[in-house]
């Protein structure tokens, strides 16, 4: 079984190329009722440019008519149906008069007739199914099968009549960010073929990646047929052997390698890999664009950074509740400097952590989130719990380092450990300088693991730092203009700015 998910317009947007390396394919939503979906034609032409395979599915709508709702799916992807298939998404919806299974196999001919050659499925689950179509299921199930069923069991339960699954959707709460995608959850799928025969019938190549490993394991690694330790050897690479990354399975535990000459291509646990610094780091530029601060741009694991640390004496920092763009909330109030704020919630555009802005508190404390505290006479603190006199206070979703000691594992193996993304960080010099890091993503470069980020914060002297979010919303901007390379992708497929509910203002104070 291989990966694969769906996505509709609740996804809001795709990033492809970080779905493409979780994912082996995807299934679109086309349309429902008497419409097609508003992002259908925009994450098709990304998935082909991403050179990711795709199918489709239609939400049957039993206030429409059958056959409208057919000819209206034929319509939409006709001139690109994809090769993983058509699906009738059949589930309990708004109740109306085309509510039979006479119905849904009316429509279901209608797609036939337009469309032979698509092949085409049915969605479902057994419960539903079971209950509106009986006996009747002859017709349905000589069609492949696509079933829901939320579980972690080995196997899902098939509605009555069906031997065998073509797609299992297993869960809705998979994680939208690490998927690309601009919701907090996302369908997750199995697609019933192992991955050398999928990539075989859908013609999905499998091209170099260029990422590099060493192996950490004594004296030897296995080498696996399948992501499991009790699947077939294939062979083993050795102790500091480099081998190439071609892929991952669904939590990143292990990885798909390739040994340095191609003679060995199999999966092995990804703990017992290091990541290598495939490029140098350069000479550092330094410069001091305002009286108390110091601005450092280099480039680290591959990657390239831009650190600024000002001293509280020297600048004032407002917490902004605005949603905008922190490099036009920047230039508009005159800041010498803008950072895109907390982590937030998709779905209600509010931040996640303890919110106050000039006094103002817009969101309270409700975990022990760390924070950036700035209190009314300047001072700045980075911590857990509220303190007398805050003033502005911004937080993040975990501590990177406490008491000048990286908190996160150098070998974790969970995804928030293994991947690659841009980084905002917010940190505390040993002097007392506030620092603030922002980490290019994998637009152009690859990103930082959370482990990379802190290694890099202690390296200019940070004693605490935390995790203010990033990916898409890491944005570093000098006099209102963007240093960093954003890593959300426009319609022209250039980077840009992501508007975002919260932003950092540095400004400068003026000389005693």
């Amino acid at each position: 079984m291989i990966a694969i998910n769906d996505i509709s317009h609740h996804q809001k947007t795709c990033d492809f190329k970080v779905l493409k390396t979780k994912s082996l394919g995807v299934i679109l939503k086309a349309g429902q009722g008497s419409w097609s979906d508003e992002k259908f034609n925009k994450f098709r032409s990304d998935a082909v440019l991403a050179g990711m395979v795709f199918g489709t599915y239609w939400f049957y709508d039993e206030r429409y008519d059958p056959k409208e709702q057919a000819r209206t799916w034929v319509e939409a992807i006709q001139d690109d149906p994809g090769v993983l298939g058509a699906w009738l998404d059949l589930e309990k919806w708004e109740p109306g008069p085309f509510n039979s299974w006479t119905h849904w196999k009316e429509c279901m001919e209608e797609f036939e007739l337009l469309l032979p050659n698509v092949r085409l499925g049915v969605y479902t689950r057994r419960n539903y199914f079971d209950k509106i179509v009986g006996d009747s299921r002859a017709y349905f199930v000589t069609h492949p099968l696509w079933v829901a069923h939320y579980t972690t069991d080995p196997q899902p339960l098939m509605p009555t009549g069906w031997n065998d699954w073509v797609i299992w959707q297993y869960s809705q709460t998979g994680d939208g960010t690490a998927h690309g995608v601009g919701s907090e959850a996302i369908d997750m799928d199995r697609y019933n073929l192992d991955e050398a025969t999928f990539r075989q019938r859908f013609g999905v190549a499998e091209s170099p990646s260029g990422i590099r490993y060493k192996v950490t394991a004594e004296p030897f690694l296995f080498v696996r047929e399948e992501p499991d330790k009790n699947s077939a050897e294939r062979g083993n690479v050795k102790l500091n052997e480099v081998i190439e990354k071609i892929g991952e399975n669904e939590d990143g535990t292990w990885f798909k390698i390739r040994n340095a000459d191609g003679t060995l291509t199999g999966w092995s646990f990804a703990g017992f890999l290091e990541k290598m610094e495939d490029i140098p780091p350069g000479e550092d530029i330094t410069t001091n664009p305002a009286r108390g601060v110091i601005r450092i741009k280099g480039e680290r694991y591959g990657t390239r950074f831009y650190l600024t640390m000002c001293s509280p004496a020297d600048v004032r920092i407002e917490v902004v509740h605005q949603d905008g763009w922190p490099s036009v909330i920047a230039k508009q109030r005159g800041a010498k400097f803008g950072f895109n704020g907390d982590d937030w919630h998709r779905d209600t555009r509010k931040v996640k952590g303890t919110e106050i802005c000039n006094g103002v508190v817009h969101q309270k404390r409700k975990q022990s989130e760390p924070s950036l505290i700035i209190t009314q006479d300047g001072r700045a603190f980075i911590g857990h719990k509220n303190i007398q006199n805050q003033w502005n206070v911004t937080s993040g979703l975990r501590y990177l380092v406490q008491g000048g000691v990286n908190m996160i594992p150098a070998h974790g193996t969970e995804p928030k450990y293994t991947e690659r993304h841009a980084r905002s960080i917010r940190g505390l010099h040993a002097d007392g300088r506030i620092m603030f890091l922002t980490v290019d993503g994998d637009f152009v470069h690859k990103g930082m693991t959370l482990w990379e980020s802190a290694e890099l914060m202690l390296e200019f002297g940070c004693v605490t730092a935390y995790d203010g979010g990033g990916g898409g919303d890491s944005v570093d901007a000098v006099d209102g203009v963007i240093d960093n390379v954003p890593d959300d992708e426009g319609l022209n497929g250039k980077p840009v700015e992501r508007k975002v509910p919260q932003t950092i203002l540095v400004f400068i104070k003026d000389a005693p």
